[in-house]
């Protein structure tokens, strides 16, 4: 059997013009802190090798008992995410699904049919969720997570999270996507008032929709007036309506045609709201695969405030390099080769005498 191995070469270059404070995922032991111990984002290598990382973002702390649901992840592939192969910005949403794909269907006479399952993604992790019907409310089916789901009472067709906290995640439909099975994190509440809202961009192509996050604020005053407001900002480096990939996320086809370009962070200088002033950015760039020609992250700058003296100050994050599968030509004008090596013989029953 022939095995390709693709691996990701990391090399940081890290400083702090700013105050670090690490960004957690909402919920559970999945987060994604700065803990490797050189600030420049998470790493970890599962038990088969798979290697994630989260890029070194850092953001405005929110009051209250929540923190900023907002990271960009590396989890490995060939599918194209909003950074990029194999980097994605994940979403938290609550998925209502009723598909037999991946799952064992329940025996009927006429066809296939599955049982309806609650699915609950937070930070990238999914949870199944478990009804019971004596508190009409959902819990995690394993695990150890203090967590309950229920529907929204106020507006039925959304659902609330309650963690341990007490803070409350409310998820709404996005009726651009079509998708009434899909309900996305719009708003955090914790039991002092505080808050976060997130809004979403939907856009229509001839090849399927595209889902994007494009506006996170938080650190409300009394007049609603938020104090940070993240900025997303998305560009289409192959040209507008250029695909760069699609996925099907449960029989709704999606595409990707823009990546993620910069992060900026604003801040309001008065209770009014009448004025915002930026606070940093944090650039994405990206760089063509040697395989695929899609493009893959390359690096993660942060642009600084200006100041008087000194000007804005410009700071490389962090770099990242790739493997590759297929051998350069030799030859400037031949195509570049997949080539399997023999790396090891195994002797059959029948070659052993």
């Amino acid at each position: 059997m022939k095995h390709l191995l693709r691996v990701l070469l990391c090399s940081f270059s890290v400083a702090a013009p700013f105050a670090a404070h690490a960004q957690y995922n909402p919920i559970g032991a999945h987060g994604a802190p700065m803990g490797n111990a050189s600030g420049a984002g998470a790493d970890a290598v599962s038990p088969l090798g798979q290697l994630s990382q989260v890029a070194p973002l850092s953001f405005p702390p929110p009051r209250g008992a929540f923190d900023v649901p907002i990271s960009v992840q590396y989890t490995g592939g060939n599918q194209v995410g909003e950074a990029g192969v194999g980097w994605t910005l994940p979403y938290a949403y609550v998925r209502v699904s009723n598909s037999v794909v991946g799952r064992k269907p329940a025996a009927h006479l006429n066809a296939p049919e599955a049982t309806t399952r609650v699915l609950l993604s937070m930070g990238g992790a999914v949870t199944v969720m478990n009804y019971h019907a004596t508190d009409n409310v959902y819990y995690p089916m394993v695990g150890a997570q203090t967590l309950a789901l229920v529907r929204d009472r106020r507006y039925p067709s959304g659902w609330i999270a309650t963690d341990g906290t007490g803070t409350k995640y409310y998820f709404s439909p996005q009726p651009a996507l079509g998708d009434d099975s899909l309900w996305l994190l719009t708003s955090i509440t914790d039991t002092s008032g505080n808050r976060l809202t997130l809004t979403y961009q939907v856009d229509d192509y001839p090849e399927g929709k595209e889902l994007a996050l494009v506006d996170v604020r938080y650190a409300h005053n009394v007049g609603g007036c938020a104090k940070f407001r993240l900025e997303l900002q998305y560009g289409a480096p192959s040209g507008p309506g250029t695909v760069l990939g699609h996925v099907n996320d449960h029989g709704h086809t999606r595409v990707r045609v823009k990546l993620l370009n910069r992060i900026v962070v604003w801040s309001r200088t008065d209770a009014s709201c009448a004025y915002e002033e930026p606070l940093r950015a944090f650039r994405f760039l990206y760089v063509p695969d040697a395989d695929n020609h899609k493009p893959r992250l390359a690096d993660v700058i942060l642009d600084g405030a200006a100041d008087d003296q000194d000007g804005p100050a410009t700071v490389p994050l962090a770099h990242y390099e790739y493997g590759r599968a297929t051998t350069p030509a030799s030859d400037p004008g031949e195509a570049a080769r997949l080539v399997f090596r023999l790396t090891s013989s195994t002797l059959l029953p029948r070659d052993i005498t």
